[in-house]
């Protein structure tokens, strides 16, 4: 009977532990789905973000024609303009200009119904767009800014 007893709880034990590592497999299982999710999540929605900084490494010198043009040409592949306005405030460029020498750099300010004041559209930045923003005090130019919608 002893031994009887003892191989029965020897193979309780065993059920015990096989069990227990059935469950362990299907949390570790359950754990890995969670962070492969919360990942992608991460990467999906911190992709726009990303593309905000990018710009600020790769500054391209503004140049007037390409400028007017590529607004003309509204090239969702291309984001010169939003390069070139990232030069243009890194290099404080804009500051102290007039509003009539700002208007005959960048061209006419286009109107946004949720941005204030002055804005010219750079490009697009998955639903939204990114946009230079101009703040003027006293006549001549106080801040620019890139910022999105």
């Amino acid at each position: 009977w002893t031994q009887n007893r003892y191989a029965l709880s020897r193979r309780l034990w065993q059920a015990l532990y096989v069990m227990n590592e059935i469950k362990n497999y299907h949390v570790k299982k359950n754990l890995l789905a969670t962070f492969v999710v919360i990942i992608l999540f991460l990467i999906l929605f911190s992709y726009p973000v990303i593309k905000v900084k990018w710009h600020q490494s790769n500054p391209i010198q503004f140049n007037k024609n390409e400028w007017l043009s590529s607004e003309i040409s509204n090239n969702n592949t291309s984001y010169l303009r939003l390069k070139m306005a990232s030069y243009l405030i890194s290099n404080n460029e804009l500051l102290n200009k007039t509003e009539q020498q700002i208007t005959s750099m960048l061209g006419k300010p286009q109107n946004h119904s949720s941005i204030t004041g002055p804005v010219y559209w750079l490009s697009p930045l998955g639903l939204d767009s990114m946009w230079l923003q101009i703040t003027y005090k006293n006549g001549v130019v106080s801040n620019a800014q890139i910022i999105s919608d």
